[in-house]
């Protein structure tokens, strides 16, 4: 039978939260989904407790690698390659979901034909699975009613008016986006951010389609002091994605001066605070600048006059 929803688990060394995840999953009130998971190469024992649920339950499909990949969208890819369902939930490895994640989302896409992404709303927990606070404040500082209730909009607004600040979507884990809409997606271009490269998943998959929320908070996005996000999060690396990210939204939507004043005054507040606590070596503040000094012309000069200094970050489209 084909699945409607293929749950894709990318796991790395993530064993201590592996069974959480995984009965999180099973115990959907949605069944009759296909799920596929995927160990990149794990040196804890990860792969025993994959073999140890594949062996009860006949939905899942496991994939093993040799050697590591180097970067999470190559499992993204192998996953989604290997899925069969219409619709596809990345479901990361140390995250843990309500019972009714899948139900909720999936009525958004049953009800609406022209939603490519729909997502719910995420507690954040600590690595013991406490829940210290959500998503809701930050996307309050976008807009303080709409996060509150359900809704549907359209794909280039959200790219107008939001992504250029923050990513909305700030972990795989709440979202299930149609396999339909990847079938050009650059992989190579994708597997080339270390940082961002979930906004610029985003970012493609919104450009002709609606955007989908569901107002509970149903999925728990874990923050740990050994996951990449939390260690690397204020970097000039960091910068340089989200200006290449800027850059690229400037080639394909309108963004208003209000918005480009409200994301240049949060990057150089993140900036500023990542010097302050990490390093303030001259080369780093100097390449600092040299983002914003980008990030600046593109604002006011358009990116048709930046694109050929940075040609080999941009997206060309």
């Amino acid at each position: 039978m084909h699945p409607k929803v293929s749950v894709i688990i990318p796991n790395y060394n993530h064993a201590a939260y592996l069974p959480q995840r995984i009965e999180s999953v099973l115990n959907q009130t949605i069944t009759g989904t296909e799920i596929i998971i995927l160990d990149d190469c794990s040196t804890d024992n990860s792969r025993e407790i994959i073999m140890k649920y594949a062996r009860n339950e006949s939905r899942i499909i496991t994939c093993f690698n040799d050697e590591n990949s180097g970067s999470p969208f190559k499992q993204w890819k192998k996953g989604i390659d290997m899925a069969k369902g219409d619709l596809i939930w990345i479901a990361e490895s140390d995250d843990f979901a309500g019972k009714v994640l899948l139900e909720k989302i999936v009525s958004i896409f049953d009800k609406n034909q022209k939603v490519g992404v729909a997502y719910c709303q995420s507690n954040f927990v600590d690595e013991k699975g406490n829940v210290f606070g959500n998503h809701l404040e930050n996307l309050k500082q976008l807009d303080s009613q709409l996060w509150e209730t359900d809704f549907c909009i359209e794909g280039r607004t959200v790219l107008s008016e939001f992504m250029p600040i923050i990513n909305i979507i700030p972990n795989a884990s709440a979202a299930l986006f149609r396999k339909s809409l990847l079938t050009d997606m650059n992989w190579g271009k994708l597997n080339s951010f270390t940082l961002a490269g979930d906004r610029y998943f985003w970012i493609h998959l919104l450009r002709n389609s609606f955007l989908g929320f569901v107002s509970g908070s149903y999925n728990n996005f874990r923050f740990s002091n050994t996951t990449v996000r939390s260690r690397t999060d204020k970097t000039v690396r960091y910068l340089k994605e989200i200006r290449t990210l800027y850059v690229l939204l400037l080639s394909q939507v309108p963004i208003s001066w209000r918005v480009k004043r409200i994301a240049i005054r949060q990057w150089i507040r993140h900036f500023i605070k990542s010097i302050k606590s990490r390093d303030k070596k001259t080369s780093i503040v100097i390449r600092g600048l040299w983002e914003f000094a980008v990030i600046l012309v593109a604002s006011i000069l358009g990116h048709k006059i930046v694109s050929p200094l940075v040609a080999k970050t941009i997206e060309k489209h």
